[in-house]
């Protein structure tokens, strides 16, 4: 019987440390933290220390280093000048992300992928030279990098994700190599400062509001093609870059914006695809559109966000599971961010719950204004709907727990102006997604 036992602890041991095959690869050399990957090559996985000037090894312990892996060097935020050796070949999600201080990298011809996020939130980041074997330019690779001024596309580049230069707003030119066929959705989203962009004639798809938020009155878009080519993109039913001054047939791709504004023709009707009369550019607006000087939010469609007023605050109800995106979407101020219940500021793919903040900003930067998030059923804020909200409401009807403000109507799941247990069976019924 001992023996069995014996046996039985031996073998679930041994079980238990089979679930474990990467244990044996992580590794620490000075402060890298990496794996060994399956040909002996190495992944970092992360770096130990703050600091401001960084070189990365080609090696390390006699292994060529070939990846960045994902949050590798994330929120270093001492960090101002990295330098990355010719060895690696990838770099992976979130890699330099929130480095808020990095001013410069240096990134190698040898790399060929940058996953997505991997510059997000790098506040103080200037310049950046891509790759020049990069096909693509991942999903919110540079979202939020407000300093940066100016980027170079690498001409192998055949599509740039969504969200890729969001928030870039000292961006002022940006050249699209000729052999992209698309740019995603709001991938030039909030460049306000951006007034020179050369799209060529390769370009058969623009994402919704790729540009949303530029200048519309300076800025100036150099095509390759014709109008009749213009008129044939997918614009994915968002006309603002018709608010444009557009120029045909111009296939300088280093071109700079003129010192004085071209002669233009201002249509009448939305682009058609017949043939046109004129390869003269297509419109001048008259004005610029601005932010009300009073900081008041501005909606385009108040059936999908409700302005509220929660005990003489301001507020806005929108509907649950829905991201930061969606909600810039569907607001026409120009500076806007968003933070969450504990004052967080979200990123652009994160859920909105209840007792978010969406802030509207001045051109400085500066909060004017904020209203108060309100998501039906979302009682926790947590941007969920699920058994916790219910159980918040119940205490709250025992009397174990007081709901107040925004928190309180969000648990008035029948919107019968009270707080019963009756809302929380529908809470629990929409967790289940039987209603």
């Amino acid at each position: 019987m001992k023996l069995k036992k014996s046996l039985a602890l031996m073998l679930s041991l041994v079980i238990f440390l089979a679930s474990f095959p990467l244990m044996a690869n992580a590794e620490v050399s000075g402060n890298f933290k990496y794996t060994i990957l399956d040909d002996g090559t190495v992944e970092i996985t992360r770096y130990l220390k703050n600091v401001a000037e960084l070189d990365i090894p080609a090696e390390l312990d006699g292994r060529r280093v070939v990846r960045i892996g994902d949050n590798a060097f994330d929120s270093i935020r001492s960090l101002t000048t990295v330098h990355i050796p010719d060895s690696v070949t990838s770099i992976g999600k979130y890699a330099f992300s929130h480095c808020e201080s990095l001013v410069s990298v240096n990134i190698p011809n040898s790399v060929t992928n940058i996953d997505e996020w991997a510059f997000s939130e790098c506040s103080s980041l200037a310049n950046v030279n891509l790759p020049n074997n990069i096909t693509s330019i991942s999903d919110n690779t540079f979202s939020n990098c407000e300093s940066l001024t100016s980027i170079n596309i690498p001409d192998g580049v055949t599509s740039i994700g969504g969200v890729a230069f969001y928030g870039c707003k000292s961006l002022t030119s940006i050249n699209i190599p000729d052999g992209v066929t698309s740019i995603g959705r709001s991938a030039f989203h909030g460049c306000k400062s951006l007034t020179s962009i050369y799209i060529p004639n390769s370009v058969t798809s623009i994402g919704y509001e790729a540009f949303h938020g530029i200048p519309y009155a300076s800025a100036n878009v150099y095509y390759s093609g014709t109008e009749e080519q213009w008129n044939l993109i997918d614009f994915h039913n968002d006309y603002s870059l018709f608010r444009l001054n557009v120029h045909f047939n111009n296939s300088a791709p280093d071109i700079e914006k003129p010192t004085t504004a071209p002669s233009t023709t201002v249509p009448t009707t939305v682009p058609t695809t017949t043939t046109p009369t004129t390869t003269e550019p297509t419109t001048v607006p008259t004005t610029e559109p601005t932010t009300q000087s009073s900081g008041e939010i501005e909606i385009y469609d108040d059936d999908f966000i409700r302005l509220i007023e929660i005990d003489g605050i301001k507020g806005i109800e929108i509907p649950a599971e829905i991201n930061v995106m969606t909600i810039f979407d569907e607001i026409e101020n120009e500076s806007v961010e968003i933070i969450d219940k504990d004052e967080i500021k979200l990123d652009v793919t994160a859920p909105v719950g209840t007792g978010s903040k969406v802030k509207i900003l001045d051109d400085s930067g500066n909060s004017v204004n904020e209203y108060t998030v309100l998501v039906k059923m979302d009682v926790t804020g947590d941007a969920k709907i699920n058994s916790a909200d219910a159980r918040v409401v119940l205490r709250d009807c025992a009397r174990l727990d007081k709901l107040e403000g925004v928190f309180s109507l969000a648990s008035d799941a029948n919107a019968d102006q009270k707080t019963t247990s009756a809302d929380a069976r529908k809470i629990l019924r929409k967790a289940a997604k039987l209603e």
